[in-house]
């Protein structure tokens, strides 16, 4: 008889580890030849070898991974299609593993997530929280059975993780389901699974770098922890991806470019799976860089492969923004048309995207306005010289412009002076920044200036003046990346 499951959800938290599948099924001590395949994306290579499997449940698992892949990477409906048909085939094929195989539940609570990551990307919410409990009692009768089995660890991490930094907004899955997450110890978790679990170590450990760099907001830390994986996959898509990942986080753009110029080698490599999110944050770094003619051939290559919701808006939005900053607004105002009635994913980046782009379409921005954003991009790519140029000229004529613009002003100061380590001159201009009128539009920009005052305070030891200025972030709402400025500020309160 056929077992009828319903599908599971993961939050956004985890769309930085969408990249990430899983073999856990293979026992061997070295990654085999499919782990290796899958992990650099060379899924036609594992297609084909999935014939040399004797299980009919390691040969379903593994196909899953192919559609699921390249769903999660390009969002192509026909991959969609085939995971939700194929679904419960596949359940009954791990159900059929052998009776007592100690990685049956495992497998299941994996799938189950993996599964829902998809449902939830397709905004079917309800289903999702149904077949999370699905996911979740799986890990617990394997536990159950197999207690302090450290195969267990990449499930609890994970779960730890996304229900210690569920935005507010999701905070009744947290309810309805009864789980309450812990950050710190998920990502022990992660780090112990990828030290000590058999079960697919370098996947864990991947996890384990996506949590650090984006849940901790370490990415120093995270790209370290990479640096051994290399040495074990020397030429693969995903570890480049994550690298890239890791040094746009921390706005060495310049880095990320050495590594995003390998695009055809991977492009025209036909055992490849490209990533269109190559295309994405390659075009993204052009684009801090003022290459604004390779930034937009870097973004339509993007648009066309991809065939999703996620960073469309947001690649739309730039492409826009290479026109007006190069002096067409009438051109650009025709990418921001084509966002004045479409909704944006629920990434942050889309969401702040869509919303500049109808404010921009609504009327052209002032000379000051334009300024700030040629500095903003330029501090994301890492050329803080640069930025502070742009900034000079308004700084000398501040009657000239709007509060939300002084707001900026001020902002873009902290943050250049303070990755600089110039911490009295950011100090400064922080609290310039929060003493502005509150607007809805710079509200995103009073809330992070007072977090980073409480990272000033902490690191100066002044325990006290940080706790003050974390707590007065999280007096803000609704205002833009408010999900990820609540999670670090969380985190940074528990730390002291």
């Amino acid at each position: 008889m056929s077992r009828k499951h319903p599908s599971s959800p993961f939050s956004q938290v985890l769309l930085g580890i969408l990249l990430l599948g899983g073999s856990p099924i293979l026992r061997a001590i070295e990654p085999s030849q499919i782990e290796r395949d899958l992990l650099s994306f060379r899924l036609s290579e594992v297609a084909q070898n999935l014939g040399q499997l004797e299980s009919e449940g390691l040969r379903s698992y593994y196909q899953f991974h192919l559609h699921f892949y390249k769903y999660l990477t390009a969002q192509t409906p026909n991959d969609l299609v085939k995971l939700r048909n194929n679904w419960d085939q596949i359940v009954e094929s791990i159900y059929a593993l052998p009776s007592g195989d100690s990685l049956q539940h495992i497998l299941l609570s994996d799938m189950y997530a993996k599964k829902g990551m998809v449902e939830f990307l397709d905004k079917n919410y309800l289903k999702g929280v149904w077949s999370l409990r699905y996911s979740r009692n799986y890990l617990k009768k394997h536990q159950k059975i197999f207690p302090n089995d450290p195969n267990s660890l990449k499930m609890e991490g994970l779960f730890n993780c996304l229900f210690g930094v569920i935005p507010k907004k999701y905070h009744w899955i947290t309810q309805t389901l009864g789980i309450k997450g812990d950050i710190t110890k998920g990502i022990r978790q992660l780090e112990k699974a990828g030290k000590e679990g058999k079960v697919l170590p370098l996947e864990s450990t991947l996890l384990h770098y996506f949590a650090t760099k984006n849940l901790l907001n370490q990415p120093h830390k995270a790209l370290k922890a990479l640096e051994y994986v290399r040495d074990t996959f020397s030429n693969s898509i995903l570890l480049d991806y994550c690298q890239i990942a890791g040094y746009m986080g921390i706005k060495q753009s310049q880095k990320a470019l050495k590594i995003l110029q390998k695009r055809s080698l991977y492009k025209d490599d036909p055992t490849i799976f490209f990533i269109p999110l190559w295309d994405y944050h390659m075009g993204r770094a052009y684009y801090y860089k003022a290459s604004y003619p390779q930034a937009r051939k870097m973004f339509d290559f993007f648009l066309t492969q991809h065939k999703g919701d996620l960073y469309r808006t947001d690649a739309v939005f730039r492409l826009g923004m290479s026109y007006l900053l190069d002096g067409d607004y009438e051109m650009g105002s025709s990418y921001f048309g084509q966002l004045q009635h479409q909704e944006a994913s629920d990434l942050e980046e889309d969401e702040y995207a869509l919303h500049l782009a109808k404010k921009f379409l609504a009327a052209k921005p002032s000379t000051p306005t334009l300024t700030l954003f040629q500095s903003r991009n330029a501090y994301d790519g890492g050329y803080y010289t640069r930025a502070l140029s742009y900034l000079k000229p308004l700084s000398e004529a501040p009657l000239q412009m709007t509060p939300e613009e002084l707001t900026f002003l001020y902002y873009l100061y902290g943050r250049i002076f303070h990755t600089q380590g110039k911490l009295s001159i950011a100090y400064d201009n922080y609290l310039k920044c929060i003493a502005q009128p509150d607007l809805p539009s710079s509200r995103w920009q009073q809330s992070y200036s007072s977090y980073y005052i409480g990272e000033i305070a902490r690191n100066q030891e002044n325990r006290e003046l940080a706790r003050q200025y974390y707590k007065k972030a999280l007096t803000y709402t609704d205002y833009f990346y408010q999900s990820s400025l609540e999670n670090q500020c969380k985190v940074a309160l528990g730390k002291l």
